[in-house]
């Protein structure tokens, strides 16, 4: 049996800020409608007094029955929470719930219901009255109140819910899997499992640090106006004009890169006017916002993990964003300064020890996030793995002789490069190296390569970034010939109407308006209706060119060898890692979170070589890739 369902709700809680875990667990959440389809017949409404078809008569679960919804975990935990407010028995046990949007999303597809039904070219009727009436009773208005529905608008909202479930049917109807992979599965329950548990917050350093932050922005926003006769910080246009007009300084625009480089240029107050934007580009406010809101209850911040976020099949992260939180190396030992709830919320005396308090702050958002008495955070982060899964697909030998060996293959790269002995390597050539290994592996020109250089503290001319690329190329004459396979091969099932392709262990195949590029694992990358587009030239003596582009009403993204490389690359790169997890999962060890490569599970001491150890294990379908994993135990969380 398949039971489709959709929630409709009411609460003072902001979902998209506080995640469903607090959203749910507040007094004034209440389920509004809950809409119901059995085996793909007309969605009904649910009533307290209506029997369970998928119980039978001594209320147990009938064999075989799933239950599908557009973003499962929401339903899911607004019944397990508040079910029995509207009569529904027990909430079903996780591995019973199947999640549409996740399965669309291992399809390739983007963003929410409404988007992935056009891309499918679902006819959708749009509700837009429905949508205005379910946005007007779900939260409070703007006296503070929440709506008290009528009657007809309950019968108005509960229409509107049925047709999410009509059109959550049709997508799981249209998409050629009709449910994921057991081992996908496994991960997605894996995901749901992490976002249940939640980690710790240090919720007195954290309010103590929007404290601080709070007065360093007022402080700031004071200073500039006071330097600029009342512009405030956000009023880009009339600072432009400040610039240009009152400091003589013409500026294309005011972003962190065009301040940056040309903050050497500027003296007195235009100075600090740059160094303030500067400053406050840094601010992470809404990060700690996100974990003091997100944490309300017993401490524990949940919801942090979106399964095949990326369109590899990597997590992405809502709310806070872990994926892009800083290092943030300090003068002071993290773990101490993070313990100072006097100096965190006093941002002078931070100045004081460690300079930019903006620069601080963002710094120990990671560090908010804590061991409970008695156990550590165990983190375990495989080692260069992208680098290392390049070199396997593309049969790069030497460069993976260089990591079965152990050797630094930054430092041989860079060897490479300038054509010097490895031990005379210095370290911003060994960061060439590094960049290059990282960015080259997947065409990077000499303009992003640049670029890269320069965000890791390495200036290079243009003349010498055009000459390190082609280096690269010529150290690694396999990764360049993959590029040239992937684009082959992706152009013959596209544009010329072969059904399969292959380049090296990847292999291409038609599949209705995808191409797919089925990886090592068996899991498969889908391009949704990859077409030839042509591209005008840029001067009137050049001739149009060709490109491949891929994505539904709206283009996802080009395709060439170089981006599938990259997409094929972290997609094998995350089904090594993603196979870890599950080794962890079946010794109860699941992890409670995930960042790119990086896994934290929250165990008593001394764990981390067991862990690491069911990180490591050879895959099975990557025989030869060495894979190595790099850990340590911590009371906070820091890379």
């Amino acid at each position: 049996m398949r039971v489709s369902l959709d929630l409709e709700s009411q609460s003072r809680v902001d979902l998209k800020r506080c995640g469903v875990h607090v959203y749910a667990a507040d007094p004034s959440t209440k389920i509004l409608r809950c809409r119901l389809s059995i085996n793909g017949a007309p969605p009904y409404e649910w009533d307290r007094h209506h029997r369970a078809p998928w119980l039978d008569d001594t209320g147990t679960l009938l064999p075989g029955t799933t239950f599908h919804a557009f973003n499962a975990g929401f339903e899911r935990v607004m019944w397990t929470v508040l079910g029995h407010t509207i009569g529904l028995p027990p909430c079903p046990p996780l591995s019973r719930w199947r999640c549409t949007a996740a399965l669309g999303r291992a399809h390739g597809l983007r963003g929410g219901l409404d988007q992935m039904a056009k891309d499918m070219r679902i006819a959708l009727n749009k509700d837009s009255e429905g949508y205005r009436l379910m946005m007007r009773l779900c939260k409070p208005d703007k006296k503070g109140v929440l709506p008290t529905p009528t009657h007809d608008e309950l019968v108005r909202l509960g229409d509107y819910c049925g047709q999410d479930v009509r059109v959550e049917q049709e997508l799981l109807d249209a998409l050629p899997l009709k449910e994921l992979a057991r081992a996908e599965q496994a991960i997605w329950e894996a995901t749901e499992e992490a976002n249940d548990e939640g980690i710790l917050v240090d919720r007195l350093a954290v309010l103590a640090a929007i404290r601080g932050l709070g007065k360093h922005t007022t402080d700031l926003g004071t200073e500039i106006r006071a330097l600029t006769n009342g512009i405030n910080s956000t009023q880009v246009q009339k600072l432009g004009d400040w610039f240009a007009i009152d400091a003589g300084e013409e500026l294309d625009d005011l972003t962190k890169q065009t301040l940056e480089d040309r903050l050497d240029d500027f003296t007195g107050p235009a100075r600090r006017v740059a160094e303030i934007r500067l400053e406050l580009a840094k601010s992470s406010t809404s990060k700690f916002a996100a974990l003091r809101d997100g944490s309300v209850g017993d401490g524990r911040v949940r919801g942090q993990l979106i399964y095949h976020g990326a369109h590899t099949g990597r997590d992405t992260h809502p709310r806070m964003q872990l994926g892009n939180l800083p290092r943030g190396v300090l003068v002071n030992d993290v773990d101490a300064l993070a313990d100072r709830l006097d100096m965190l919320s006093d941002p002078e005396l931070i100045a004081l020890v460690d300079g930019s308090p903006m620069t601080t702050y963002s710094a120990l958002v990671r560090p908010m996030l804590v061991a409970p008495p008695g156990k550590v955070l165990t983190v375990i982060d495989l080692s260069q793995i992208e680098a290392r899964v390049l070199a396997w697909l593309a049969g790069e030998t030497v460069l993976l002789d260089g990591f079965r060996r152990g050797v630094d293959v930054y430092r041989i790269q860079a060897s490479a490069i300038y054509n010097i002995a490895p031990e005379a390597i210095t370290k911003n050539q060994r960061t060439v190296g590094k960049v290059c290994v990282l960015s080259g592996g997947y065409g990077c020109g000499w303009k992003k390569f640049r670029a890269f250089c320069k965000a890791s503290g390495v200036m290079l001319t243009e003349e010498d970034a055009k000459q390190i690329i082609y280096a690269y190329r010529d150290s690694n004459p396999d990764i360049v010939r993959w590029w040239a396979q992937l684009n082959e091969a992706i152009w013959a099932v596209a544009v010329y109407g072969q059904d399969t392709a292959r380049a090296g262990p990847i292999l291409f195949q038609r599949t209705g308006p995808w191409v797919r590029a089925i990886l090592p694992s068996g899991r498969a990358l889908w391009y949704l209706n990859p077409r030839v587009v042509t591209i005008p030239p840029e001067k009137p003596e050049d001739l149009p060119t060709k490109e491949l582009i891929y994505g539904g009403r709206f283009k996802y993204g080009r395709l060439y060898g170089g981006l599938l490389a990259e997409n094929i690359t972290q997609a094998v790169a995350r089904d090594v890692f993603m196979g870890g997890v599950l080794r962890l999962r079946a010794n109860r060890f699941n992890p409670i979170l995930r960042v790119h490569d990086e896994i934290v599970c929250e165990t008593p001491p001394g764990m981390l070589n067991i862990l690491t150890h069911y990180m490591t294990v050879q895959p099975s379908f990557a025989p030869g890739l060495p894979v190595k994993a790099e850990g340590f135990e911590t009371r906070r969380y820091r890379k």
